[in-house]
C-alpha cells in the first residue's frame, strides 16, 4: 500500500489509495479515566494520544519545529501501522521536509523503516509538483508556495531536460513562523479586549478557520476582522518573497499556491491572479507524495 503523509506543522495530512485524513499535529501523554473510548499507542514506554483527542489530556505538545518532528514521528508512523497495516502486506511511506531541514533526510527514512515499512522522503514543495504535474509541466520555470500553518516554503524550479522530473531545482527556503498563524496573530489584533482575544491561539485557529465563534451561548460573526486579518498578512508575505527572490514572483512563468493558507490566500493577494490553486490545496503535498509512490513504481 502506497501512503502519502505530510506531517506539518499544524495538522497531518494522511493520503493512500481509498481515503485521507487531516487532523491537529498533537500528541500528549495519556492520563487513563474511569470509563472512556480513546486509540492509544506506545512509544518510550508510554501510552499516547495524537490528533484531536489530545487536546483532551493535560500536557498537549503541539509538533512546531523539527526536533519534535523526529522525536514523535514514530507515534505518526505506528498509527499509520495500526490503521492500514491489516489492509496491506507491506506499507510504501512517502514523506517529505521543509528545504532547510533536508539533512534529516536520511534519518527520516530510517524511522520509517524501523517500524517495518518502506520508505522516501522527498523535498517538502516537490510533493505540490507531482500533485500539480499536469498543469506545470511544459512551462520554463515554476514558483511553488507552500503556506502551513507554522512556517512558508517556497520552491523554485527551471526547466531542464537532463533531470528526471524535467526540471531542476534552483532555490528554495524554509521561513520559520512565517505561515498562515502571522494571519492568526493579525486576526487577534483585531479583536477588543476580552474573551475572544485572551483565547489560546489553537482555539483562536480554529474560530480564524470557521469565520465566528461563540461568546457564551452567542454566536458571533468575525469574517470582517479575518479579512482584514487576511490582508495585513498578504502585504506581509509578498514583501518577504519579493526580498527572498527579487522580481522572479511576478516574472516567473508559472506560481502553485499550495498548503493550509491557500484556502485564505489566493494569487490575487500576491499580484498573480493566474496562479493556480490545487484543489483541497492542504492536501496537496500529502497528495502528490502519493502520487509519487505510482510514478516511481513501487508496488504493494
Amino acid at each position: 500500500m502506497i501512503i502519502g503523509l505530510d506531517v506539518g506543522f499544524g495538522r497531518t495530512k494522511i493520503i493512500t489509495e481509498k481515503e485521507k485524513l487531516s487532523f491537529p499535529t498533537w500528541v500528549a501523554k495519556h492520563t487513563p479515566s474511569a470509563d472512556e473510548e480513546v486509540e492509544t499507542i506506545s512509544l518510550f514506554g508510554e501510552n499516547y494520544v495524537i490528533g484531536q483527542d489530545a487536546k483532551y489530556e493535560r500536557n498537549l505538545i503541539e509538533i512546531s519545529d523539527i526536533k519534535e518532528y523526529i522525536k514523535y514521528l514514530p507515534l505518526f508512523l505506528k498509527f499509520i501501522q495500526k490503521k492500514f497495516l491489516e489492509e496491506s502486506e507491506r506499507l510504501f511511506i512517502i514523506t517529505g521536509l521543509p528545504p532547510r531541514h533536508k539533512e534529516h533526510a536520511a534519518g527520516v527514512e530510517e524511522i520509517i523503516k524501523e517500524t517495518g515499512a518502506a520508505g522516501k522522503v522527498i523535498p517538502q514543495g516537490m510533493g505540490i509538483f507531482f500533485d500539480t504535474k499536469e498543469k506545470v509541466e511544459g512551462t520554463e520555470d515554476i514558483l511553488i508556495i507552500d503556506i502551513g500553518y507554522n512556517t512558508l516554503d517556497y520552491i523554485m524550479l527551471v526547466r531542464d531536460r537532463t533531470k528526471a522530473v524535467g526540471y531542476r531545482k534552483r532555490k528554495s527556503n524554509t521561513i520559520e513562523n512565517f505561515g498562515i498563524n502571522r494571519a492568526v496573530y493579525e486576526f487577534r489584533n483585531q479583536m477588543e479586549d476580552g474573551y475572544i482575544k485572551d483565547l489560546p491561539l489553537t482555539k483562536l485557529n480554529e474560530i480564524f478557520i470557521k469565520g465566528q465563534g461563540r461568546v457564551f451561548a452567542e454566536k458571533i460573526d468575525f469574517t470582517k476582522q479575518r479579512q482584514r486579518a487576511i490582508t495585513a498578512y498578504a502585504e506581509m508575505l509578498t514583501g518577504r518573497l519579493k526580498t527572498e527572490v527579487g522580481d522572479f514572483i511576478n516574472s516567473v512563468e508559472t506560481i502553485v499556491i499550495a498548503g493550509g493558507g491557500a484556502r485564505f490566500i489566493t494569487g490575487e493577494h500576491i499580484g498573480r491572479p493566474d496562479a493556480i490553486i490545487p484543489e483541497e490545496p492542504e492536501f496537496s503535498q500529502a497528495r502528490g507524495y502519493y502520487k509519487f509512490g505510482l510514478i516511481t513504481g513501487e508496488k504493494e
